[in-house]
C-alpha cells in the first residue's frame, strides 16, 4: 500500500493574531485522526509552543509527531544567515521546555533555501518537508518576488517529488502536480479532482496531504472560507480520508525518514 501523511502547518490564525485554529481547531482535526485511526505530523511556530506547549505534549504523548515551523511565521529566505540561525535555537530551547522532540522542519510558505538546509544539519534535524516539488503554482510567485530569490522557487518546481538526501538533510517534498495537494485546493475544486490527484500521486513512494490550523475554524475575512465554509471542508476532507484510508497506509513523517534509513 501507498504510504500517505497528513501534516497540519500550526500557527497564528489567518488574517489576526488570535490562536483560535491551536485551541479549537485541532480538536476538530483530533476527531477525524481518531476516526481514521492516523497519527498526524504538526509543524508547530514555537510562538504557539510558548502559549499552548502542553496542548502539544498531550499530542505527542498520544504518539502524534511534533515537529518545527519557525518562531513566527518569518519566511527564511527573507532572514539573513544569523536570523535564521537564531530562529531556530529559540525553537530548540521552547520544544525541549516542553520535552517535545523537534525531528522535523517545515519553512513558512515554502522559503527553504541553503542556508537553512546547512543550519538544519548543524542541529541534527532528521528531514526537511518545505519543498512544493511539481507546484506550479508556486511559478506565479516568481513574477511578485522582488527581494526574495526566484530561482530558488524555480529550484523547488522542478525538484524531485519523491524523498532525497539535500545537504546532509533528507528532503520529503509535499505533493503537488501544478496545483498544492492541500486544505486549499481541497476547498476551491470539486472533490473528484482532489481524489483524482491522489491517485496520480500513487506512483510516489509517499503522498503528503497538508492544512493548516485554521482550516478548523471560521475565518469570515476569507474569501476562500466564502467558497467553501467550515462544515464543508470538514466534510469533503472526512471524504478524502475515507478515500485515501482504502488505498493508501497513513505514517508519520519521522517513520518516513526512519524508513528510508533502513532502506
Amino acid at each position: 500500500m501507498r504510504l500517505v501523511n497528513i501534516s497540519v502547518d500550526v500557527e497564528k490564525d489567518l488574517h489576526s493574531d488570535s490562536f483560535l485554529g491551536v485551541t479549537n481547531g485541532l480538536k476538530l482535526f483530533e476527531k477525524l485522526a481518531e476516526k481514521y485511526n492516523f497519527k498526524p505530523t504538526l509543524f508547530v511556530t514555537g510562538d504557539v509552543i510558548e502559549k499552548h506547549g502542553n496542548i502539544f505534549k498531550i499530542l505527542q504523548d498520544k504518539g502524534w509527531e511534533i515537529g518545527y515551523h519557525s518562531y513566527n511565521h518569518k519566511r527564511y529566505d527573507e532572514m539573513s544567515f544569523k536570523e535564521k540561525e537564531e530562529d531556530i535555537r529559540k525553537g530548540l530551547v521552547i520544544f525541549e521546555k516542553y520535552g517535545l522532540k523537534m525531528k522535523g522542519f517545515r519553512a513558512p510558505q515554502h522559503s527553504i533555501d541553503k542556508e537553512t538546509f546547512s543550519l538544519l544539519k548543524k542541529n541534527e534535524f532528521k528531514y526537511d518537508s518545505s519543498i512544493a516539488a511539481k507546484d506550479g503554482h508556486q511559478l506565479v510567485h516568481v513574477f511578485k518576488i522582488v527581494n526574495k530569490k526566484p530561482w530558488n522557487w524555480l529550484k523547488q518546481v522542478f525538484s524531485k517529488s519523491d524523498p532525497y538526501n539535500k545537504n546532509g538533510v533528507y528532503e520529503i517534498p509535499t505533493s503537488a502536480l501544478f496545483f498544492s495537494f492541500v486544505g486549499y485546493s481541497l476547498r476551491v475544486f470539486p472533490l473528484v479532482f482532489i481524489k483524482f490527484l491522489f491517485l496520480i500521486f500513487f506512483r510516489r513512494k509517499i503522498v503528503v496531504f497538508y492544512c493548516h490550523s485554521w482550516d478548523f475554524i471560521e475565518l469570515k475575512n476569507s474569501l476562500t472560507y466564502r467558497v467553501c465554509n467550515l462544515n464543508k471542508f470538514l466534510n469533503r476532507l472526512d471524504k478524502l480520508l475515507f478515500f485515501m484510508a482504502k488505498k493508501g497506509k497513513f505514517v508519520k513523517l519521522e517513520d518516513v525518514h526512519e524508513n528510508i534509513n533502513r532502506n
